[in-house]
């Protein structure tokens, strides 16, 4: 009989997933479980420009993935970020929002990882989809990690990512219109080659302040636990 294989959901320890609203990263949960890893997942929001309808969606696709947890709870954190988003988009330059966005995002995960027990991050990033996914740019933002950073798609294209979705049950979630962080803060022309060091130049610029925008979106962030069993 032809079935998913894999390993039962546990026996590899227990990640943190970088969860958004689009296509790939539920992809990406789905394929950590496969492995038998348990995942809790990180999705960060940006209210008020982020509404309810973006969050019912992301608990949406958490709901799909439980049902391939092996009957464990999955955990949802959301994180709102706005404070920290406003601060890069007015006191940087423009091109280098995307990876100082980014680079918070990791340290907020990694911090997040360390507290739950997680030993890994996984991302739905495949390598060249989009310009903060080239392999300059996702160095620039993995040197922050605490952790290994599992980027299970990474040699996959659309067309294939898109068909596994259809085929685990996320795709329709996936497609439904909500604004998210990515589309609020969005840069018109991103940097596809971050230089770390002037990566580095800039949030020294920011200083203290983006420091303790970080802690503040880190200390007001919400758990959900998604029970397979309802």
């Amino acid at each position: 009989y032809r079935a998913y294989g894999g390993l039962p959901v546990g026996v590899s320890g227990k990640a943190l997933l970088l969860l958004s609203g689009g296509i790939d990263s539920p992809v990406a949960g789905w394929y950590a479980l496969k492995r038998g890893v348990v995942i809790s997942a990180l999705s960060f929001i940006s209210p008020p420009y982020t509404d309810a309808p973006s969050k019912e969606k992301i608990l949406d696709l958490m709901g799909v993935l439980s049902g391939y947890s092996g009957g464990r709870e999955l955990e949802l954190y959301f994180c709102p970020l706005t404070p920290v988003l406003e601060l890069i988009t007015s006191e940087s330059p423009e091109r280098y929002w995307l990876i100082l966005q980014r680079r918070s995002m990791m340290r907020i995960a990694s911090r997040l990882a360390g507290d739950i027990g997680a030993v890994a991050i996984y991302t739905g990033e495949s390598v060249g989809q989009v310009a903060s996914q080239t392999l300059v740019n996702l160095m620039a933002v993995e040197s922050v990690a605490r952790y290994p950073v599992m980027r299970p798609l990474c040699g996959m294209d659309k067309v294939e990512i898109v068909e596994k979705a259809k085929e685990i049950g996320t795709y329709e979630i996936s497609i439904r219109k909500h604004l998210d962080v990515c589309s609020v803060f969005s840069p018109k022309h991103p940097t596809t080659g971050a230089r770390l060091d002037r990566v580095e130049e800039i949030e020294s610029s920011l200083g203290e302040e983006l420091r303790l925008r970080e802690e503040k979106a880190f200390e007001e962030m919400e758990r959900h636990v998604l029970d397979p069993r309802r």
